[in-house]
């Protein structure tokens, strides 16, 4: 595809009006000259600027006219990740920008937002590497800018492009912002689980007890292969939280190797990055995998090796705890590049508990990480399914491969991208969430909101759970309801959400001691509540509906609750059926056809309730789960 698609070729410099920035003057030169801020390349992200780092040089009146930065600009990155580019907004007072940025203004018939989505191409298309070879640290000069392809289009189809963009990538945007907030959460949520593991009320003992540590090998850089079939070197750039990326590899010739066999790694070995040892998703501890071998152990990473006193799941907590973390913080902030030795690790001091206590809390706090793993591993592959989707929808754009003002009235959910289709959720961002996981939360919410209610049990919750799924399309629930006695009925997942709850220290399910029905009961753990920020983020504007819901039936009994939601699944089945049922045909399925228990509820009250769900907008929609019959395939 030619760069500029189906639109003709032009160049920048008859579009935009190009500036390099002022080179840093860090002294004054003459009186007349002022201390100002300015704008570096370190400020400019892309779409954003940071300008709580403003940096101060000196500006001479020529400068001043020439140099300064105003609202509608737009700053592109001469150097480093270049053609990084944002448009400025709310510039009040002079600020300058260095020679490390360009400024662009749009020339008469030309849209800045188009420009910056321009850039935007430019860079998915793989623009700037060509132009700016890496390995010679070569610029994005003025001139090269100005020589830019550049698409000839006139300023209304522009602004069709741009504000269709800047509509749809707001909206991707805040996908891709709800699922980080998901994972954000997530990692709280398994830093906490780690926290607890690791705390007791036990003497304190010093890791160096319990682990040898080793240190990396000093390999002499100027001996260091490219060649990919020598030996990788694990550089603290190949560590990674729970992980290690393969993504920048150095090796070392296999003819040197002999005499380094201690620094051979092997699979399960624990190793920890101990420059910069934290980042944002948490401490640099790994464990080796088959894939990572063969690998030498480079300096500046170390090999912590579990003695007969520690288990190694163990070990790996302690390492990834707030507690670690914290035990560093003192010493290293404010220190450029942080640095942690074998001996200060050594010096950590943990309570300790016997090997056996150490893997029953290893098996506990696992079960929450795996979990919580597998979803962050799905939102971070949505999200990169999301960003990609970004880009292609705006190579698309501003290349002409789409009618913008077409697309506009289609719905935004369903693009069409050079004759294929790419879909684009415009609901909730979890609709391939574990269904386990989202169900022990909502029951969370169920309960929780049920906290000043004299008793909920085991039935109600399940029918609300059923209501959830079918009404406020909670899909991930993906219950299988057979018609029982209590109305749908799922006790696969009955079983699934208390033992879930129970994990997650939410609630404990137990049999009410005081009930000669053996009734069930939910007692609240050290978590209760603390489900709320993950619900929230997993299924974004359905929490509304299912609250709602909630609200709708909590002071109702569990009878009643029984009695609305199987006149929900009745009259729901028959609309899936594509039938349109009265309410005597819904009645006759609730007390006829669905249990023999069912006929205690009299044909006059189920009309009252009718009558309540049209109220109180509780009516399906013939969407959602169908309930199951041993009897008979459907109800009509």
């Amino acid at each position: 595809m030619r760069i500029t698609g189906r639109f003709p070729e032009s160049k920048a410099k008859h579009h935009l009006r190009i500036t390099l920035g002022k080179m840093l003057q860090p002294s004054g030169r003459t009186e007349h000259e002022e201390l100002l801020p300015y704008l570096r390349a370190a400020n400019v992200q892309w779409g954003s600027v940071d300008f709580a780092d403003t940096k101060s040089m000196w500006f001479s009146s020529h400068d001043k006219a020439k140099y300064g930065l105003s609202t509608g600009d737009l700053v592109v990155l001469e150097g480093g990740d270049v053609g990084r580019s944002a448009i400025l907004s709310g510039i009040d007072g002079f600020l300058g920008f260095q020679n490390s940025l360009h400024r662009a203004r749009p020339l008469k018939g030309n849209d800045i937002r188009f420009a910056l989505y321009w850039m935007q191409h430019l860079k998915s298309f793989g623009y700037f590497d060509l132009v700016c070879s890496k390995a010679t640290l070569s610029h994005f000069t003025a001139e090269k800018f100005a020589e830019t392809p550049y698409p000839q289009v006139d300023l209304d189809t522009q602004k069709a492009i741009a504000d269709f963009l800047d509509r749809e990538t707001a909206r991707i945007d805040q996908l891709i912002e709800k699922k980080q907030l998901l994972v954000r959460l997530l990692r709280e949520r398994s830093l906490s689980a780690i926290e607890k593991a690791v705390t007791a009320d036990a003497n304190f003992s010093k890791l160096g007890h319990h682990v040898k540590i080793l240190p990396g090998y000093a390999f002499a850089s100027a001996s260091f292969s490219t060649n990919d079939e020598d030996i990788r070197l694990l550089r603290g750039a190949n560590v990674s939280p729970g992980r290690i990326k393969w993504d920048d590899v150095v090796y070392w010739p296999r003819e040197e190797a002999a005499g380094l066999d201690r620094f051979q790694l092997s699979v399960g070995d624990i190793v920890m990055g101990m420059d910069r040892p934290w980042v944002s998703g948490g401490i640099r501890v790994a464990e080796i995998t088959e894939r990572d071998l063969p690998a030498l152990l480079l300096q500046r990473v170390c090999k912590v090796i579990p003695l007969k006193t520690l288990s190694k799941e163990f070990l790996k907590l302690l390492l990834s705890s707030k507690k670690f973390l914290g035990y560093f913080e003192p010493e290293l902030t404010g220190v450029s590049v942080p640095h942690i030795s074998g001996d200060q690790i050594a010096g950590f001091k943990f309570p300790y508990l016997p090997v056996a206590q150490q893997l029953e809390r290893v098996r506990t706090c696992r079960t929450v990480l795996t979990s919580n793993d597998a979803i962050i591993e799905r939102a971070q592959k949505s999200i990169s399914r999301l960003q990609e989707y970004r880009a292609a929808l705006i190579t698309a754009a501003v290349t002409g491969q789409i009618d913008v003002r077409a697309a506009s009235h289609q719905d935004a959910t369903n693009v069409s991208l050079d004759g294929g289709k790419t879909e684009l959720s415009a609901g909730p961002v979890s609709r391939n969430a574990d269904p386990s996981q989202v169900r022990r939360l909502v029951a969370a919410e169920i309960i929780y909101d049920h906290r000043n209610v004299a008793y909920l049990g085991r039935i109600k919750v399940h029918k609300i759970m059923f209501l959830a799924e079918a009404h406020a399309t909670i899909n991930e629930i993906n219950g299988r309801y057979v018609r029982q006695a209590a109305g749908p009925y799922d006790g696969a997942m009955i079983n699934d959400v208390e033992a879930g709850l129970r994990q997650d220290r939410f609630y404990d399910a137990a049999e009410d001691p005081s009930s000669q029905r053996g009734r069930i009961t939910f007692t609240p753990l050290d978590n209760a509540g603390g489900h709320k920020p993950i619900l929230e983020a997993m299924l974004g504007d359905r929490v509304a509906e299912l609250r709602r819901i909630i609200g709708l039936v909590q002071d109702f009994s569990t009878e009643n609750t029984e009695a609305i939601t199987t006149l929900y699944a009745v009259w729901n089945d028959a609309l899936i059926d594509g039938e349109q049922p009265g309410d005597e045909r819904i009645i006759r399925g609730f007390r006829e056809e669905w249990h023999e228990a069912k006929q205690r509820f009299t044909a006059e009250s189920l009309r009252n309730w009718l009558d309540w769900m049209r109220r109180n907008d509780l009516v399906p929609r013939g969407s959602g789960p169908h309930t199951i019959s041993a009897h008979q395939p459907s109800l009509f």
